[in-house]
């Protein structure tokens, strides 16, 4: 802003002007921290392509079941191996598709584009948004994996938008309700081992335990700062107490001087009328 004011260009503006001038520099350096923050998180590499500008995107209005899913693939956080490795501290080159057996990393690019398990799937999402934009969809179809992942992500063209949201959000809430695949995960409808029933009861256990020496350690501070309260009520209560005692027995005091002094003076009377 100093450097609007120094080069003039706000001289002369009305309100109007100067507030669409204000407003644009604040964006401004929004977006420039927004930048910032995802610089050197892996997660949001692919969400850092397809989001250019700071604003509400089209896809807010719609359903939150399509919306929701389609949001965490674009944001690095779906139902893939890539995320769940991430969660458990496995390292990257690690986190492969237990679906094909291609040996590849599960991330967005492998899921959306490569992976042989969902070819039917992928298929279906292309011949939907072919028959909303046949045009753009068979130009798009002959660039790179890398580019067409892209493309996808941001929605595709305005035509597609809709057809991408539903059919991709569909895709990703059957690859959340069949689980890992074959890399070992439990799947909605898929009964643990005997060993992943003992290590899931473990960690319940360990869970459990967690939880409740927690609440012990918040029972122990919420009775400590109950009894330093009720100390410091019994103090403040006792110094009232004996501040009123104090004042009682100066009153007291008071009085018996001021009778003793008004019994010297009658006595004094008495003595010079005797005279």
């Amino acid at each position: 802003m100093e450097e609007e004011w120094e080069t003039g260009r706000v001289w002369g503006m009305d309100h109007r002007g100067w507030k669409k001038v204000v407003r644009g520099l604040i964006q401004g350096r929004e977006e420039t921290a927004w930048r910032h923050r995802m610089v050197g998180k892996t997660s949001l590499e692919g969400y850092a392509r397809v989001k250019r500008e700071l604003k509400p995107e089209w896809f807010l209005g719609e359903p939150k079941c399509w919306v929701r899913r389609w949001v965490a693939l674009r944001g690095g956080s779906a139902c893939l191996a890539v995320v769940r490795g991430r969660w458990r501290r496995v390292p990257r080159d690690q986190r492969v598709c237990g679906w094909c057996g291609l040996g590849l990393v599960e991330d967005e690019r492998h899921f959306v584009d490569v992976c042989e398990r969902w070819a039917s799937e992928r298929r279906g999402v292309w011949e939907s948004m072919a028959r909303a934009d046949e045009s753009v969809v068979r130009f798009v179809a002959g660039w790179s994996s890398h580019a067409r992942m892209e493309w996808l992500l941001a929605g595709g063209s305005a035509r597609t938008r809709m057809v991408v949201v539903r059919k991709m959000g569909s895709w990703l809430a059957k690859r959340e309700r069949l689980g890992g695949g074959q890399e070992g995960s439990r799947g909605w409808g898929e009964k643990p081992t005997a060993e992943g029933q003992r290590s899931l009861e473990g960690r319940q256990v360990e869970k459990i335990r967690g939880m409740r020496d927690e609440v012990a350690k918040e029972a122990q501070v919420v009775w400590l700062r109950i009894g330093k309260e009720r100390r410091a009520k019994v103090a403040k209560s006792r110094r009232a107490e004996e501040a009123h005692q104090a004042r009682t027995t100066a009153l007291e005091r008071m009085e018996a001087s001021a009778s003793a002094a008004a019994a010297a003076a009658a006595a004094a009377m008495d003595c010079v009328a005797g005279v």
